[in-house]
């Protein structure tokens, strides 16, 4: 298995899947200078684990660590079955439409997943989002509030994409976005 762990969108707990990996088994951590930081309590993970951890910097700016990652992912799609993107980063699914016939290519920024996964050797489905109380937090007009909800409760399984297509649709791409924004920093 290879994971690659994209972590200027991903919080530091990504050492917390270490102990479940094998010897035969790499992660690439891609940072930045926006990478967030670790804390050291997590070092003695990395530390101690029997994967092979690979640090690889990119360059900062638009996309350049989403790049270096979908390139690294195509180099090695060969060499394993399975791969694994840790990320909160909804850019990479067409890298995993891309590649879903030559290899199990799966996203996601929820660790207990992955966990579940290399316990389980099945994905399993994301959680579902507490939509109702999710869109009482966004400030916004009654009706706008109606319409994302309506939104929400279409897409309605947690699929951070899926959600991200329906409101841009629904909204526009500028405030689309603006309200995708919202929303996902109420469900990290």
């Amino acid at each position: 298995m290879l994971i690659y762990v994209d972590t200027e969108n991903m919080e530091a707990n990504w050492v917390d899947v270490l102990p479940y990996l094998e010897e035969n088994d790499t992660i690439y951590v891609f940072y930045t200078k926006n990478s967030k930081g670790l804390d050291i309590g997590k070092l003695d993970l990395i530390r101690n684990s029997d994967a092979n951890i690979i640090l690889l910097p990119a360059s900062t700016g638009d996309n350049a660590l989403d790049f270096v990652l979908s390139s690294q992912l195509g180099n090695k799609i060969d060499e394993a079955k399975v791969h694994i993107i840790l990320s909160g980063d909804n850019g990479y699914t067409p890298l995993v439409k891309f590649w879903e016939e030559r290899a199990e290519v799966f996203i996601t920024s929820d660790i207990e997943q992955v966990i579940e996964y290399i316990k389980t050797g099945t994905m399993p489905k994301p959680k579902p989002l507490p939509s109702g109380r999710l869109v009482m937090e966004i400030d916004i007009p009654d009706e706008k509030r109606r319409q994302v909800q309506s939104v929400l409760d279409k897409v309605g399984n947690g699929d951070l994409n899926a959600i991200y297509q329906s409101l841009i649709k629904a909204f526009g791409q500028d405030e689309g976005l603006v309200l995708y924004k919202e929303i996902r920093s109420r469900i990290r």
